[in-house]
């Protein structure tokens, strides 16, 4: 009984060793180049091709191991940084739960037919080291070169990145970098991602998403290249770009859930036809271009918040909806009750959509798109501090030709302060009398323009201001030529005075091209008054 009690202890402390036992650890045997399944290449003579065992590329040196038919093995070590691992010719390695350590490279080379991938089996497959996996796609064949969850996830470690063009069909979590960086090509991330590193597009590359992102703490960035959202989502999400970057919410069905945006210098930041950016935390930091549907497209594009928008920066939001249906580019706030839109002071908010919440309005109000003369409509409260400038393009002193304003809703006040800055545009030659009426409410306004300025054209031109309870309108009633009265290109010149003086007398001009006798633009000629305005004007006085 003794001895059968022996033999049995024998036998569980052996089924303990059995079941514990580490995977078999195959080296590469020199630092030459050559192909993983030769066995002569391996310490051995023994392939790794079972997920019982595990595959060492250690030797120092320069050289790569070429994978170039489907292999299976539970783990991969590549402690130096110069070796490289390539996988190639419609190859699929499936990699076993111990994961991928890498201080050098790992190379998915995809073709025109097929797909190159490296496939994982078990949950939270570890991608460690400083190395880099980089898919390497055809681009006749845009998931050529794909990772791929057939059951298990990856987990990216902080000083790992994987980069390049292909498809990420692996759920991720991101605690290093996924980086799209080949000019022109495109990375698509198919399954989700908890994003606690950098998910970063540059060097002309795209990033595109058609799968959630959660943030735990990580970024967005596009610097240089160009980060999309197609019909995804984003939830808590801190982005920026930089460099020419672009961040686009791309889809019908695309939203966004920013607790941080910032659009650098020379940054750019896109919500597509369909699609939503919502604002959790303010301010949102501006010093590029931030545009709400830009291609005017058919469905609702639109900036959102439950608390106030605070825009700060330098930069330009553009509302860029077509002019018969402004309502496709919105500035929307979900709870009007508790929450405003506020231009924090230095930066642009305009173009041609619909601002549908209460708005505080102390940097640049701008109607119309680059271009294009445009109205802009808000639907709620609307005050101008003095800081504010408000600036109207002027195409011609016809309807539709220059910019407006319009408040759509009865209730609430529209307090106006500041400057109203009206830019001449090239085609258009301001005259005494033309008239523009620039702001139509249903009711409501209060206050006026402190300062009105008129730029845009050599000649000097005078403003009166007309205000009801439902209009704001402008008529030029002086309005001078240029003190270049010969068009010499030299002013303020005494040839002027003497020209002008010549031609009022009847006599001939010098340079042979001086302009109009009416110089002050009244339609009343030959007049003193002319000769009186010229005079005031060339001394640096009013239009008379």
């Amino acid at each position: 009984m003794r001895s059968a009690s022996r033999v049995a202890v024998v036998m569980v402390f052996g089924g303990l060793a059995a079941s514990s036992s580490p995977a078999q650890v195959r080296t590469w045997a020199a630092a030459t180049s050559g192909n993983w399944a030769a066995a002569a290449n391996w310490s051995g003579t023994n392939v790794p091709d079972t997920l019982g065992e595990s595959a060492t590329i250690d030797p120092v040196g320069t050289y790569t191991v070429t994978m170039g038919a489907s292999h299976t093995v539970g783990g991969i070590t590549m402690p130096r940084a110069n070796p490289v691992l390539t996988i190639q010719n419609n190859a699929t390695m499936t990699l076993g739960g111990s994961g991928l350590t890498c201080n050098g490279l790992v190379n998915l080379v995809g073709g025109a037919v097929g797909n190159t991938q490296i496939s994982f089996g078990t949950a939270a497959t570890p991608l460690n080291g400083t190395g880099i996996l980089e898919l390497d796609g055809d681009p006749s064949n845009a998931a050529s070169s794909r990772l791929l969850g057939s059951g298990g996830s990856i987990v990216i470690g902080p000083d790992f990145t994987v980069r390049g063009d292909g498809v990420l069909f692996v759920p991720s979590t991101n605690n290093g970098t996924i980086s799209a960086n080949h000019a022109g090509e495109v990375l698509t991330v198919i399954s989700p991602v908890d994003n606690a590193g950098t998910l970063r597009a540059g060097g002309g590359g795209i990033l595109r998403f058609n799968a959630g992102v959660t943030s735990s703490g990580g970024q967005i960035t596009a610097n240089g290249g160009t980060v999309e959202f197609a019909s995804s989502s984003c939830s808590s999400c801190l982005m920026n770009t930089l460099n020419g970057g672009l961040i686009s919410l791309a889809g019908e069905n695309a939203t966004v859930s920013y607790i941080g945006m910032q659009v650098l210098t020379g940054g750019t930041f896109a919500v597509q036809s369909g699609g939503t950016a919502r604002i959790n935390t303010t301010p949102f930091y501006n010093d590029g271009v931030i545009t709400v549907n830009p291609g005017a497209g058919p469905g609702v594009a639109s900036i959102e918040c439950s608390t106030a928008i605070q825009f700060s920066g330098s930069g330009t939001v553009l509302l860029n909806a077509p002019a018969n249906n402004r309502s496709l580019a919105r500035l929307h706030v979900t709870n009007t009750s508790s929450a405003s839109i506020i231009n924090m002071g230095t930066g642009t908010v305009g173009g041609v959509g619909v601002i549908d919440g209460h708005y505080s309005h102390n940097g640049v109000l701008k109607p119309g798109t680059p271009g294009s003369a445009g109205t802009l409509e808000f639907q709620f409260t609307y005050a101008a501090s003095g800081t504010a400038v408000t600036e109207c393009d002027i195409y011609g002193s016809g309807p539709g030709q220059y910019d407006t304003l319009l408040f759509s809703n009865a209730s609430g006040s529209k307090f106006f302060n500041g400057i109203l800055r009206l830019v001449c545009r090239p085609g258009y030659t301001p005259s005494s009398g033309d008239s523009f009426t620039l702001v139509t409410a249903a009711g409501g306004l209060q206050n006026s323009f402190d300062v009105v300025e008129v730029t845009g054209t050599p000649r000097q031109v005078q403003a009166s201001v007309e205000y009801t309870d439902t209009s704001v309108t402008v008529t030029f009633d002086h309005v001078c030529r240029g003190v270049d009265f010969n068009n010499d290109t030299l002013f303020p010149d005494v040839q002027d005075i003497s020209d002008f003086l010549t031609v009022f007398a009847g006599g001939a001009c010098s340079t042979g091209n001086c302009d109009p006798i009416d110089f002050n633009t009244d339609t009343l000629f030959p007049d003193t008054l002319d000769i009186e305005s010229f005079l005031s004007v060339f001394a640096g006085g009013p239009c008379l």
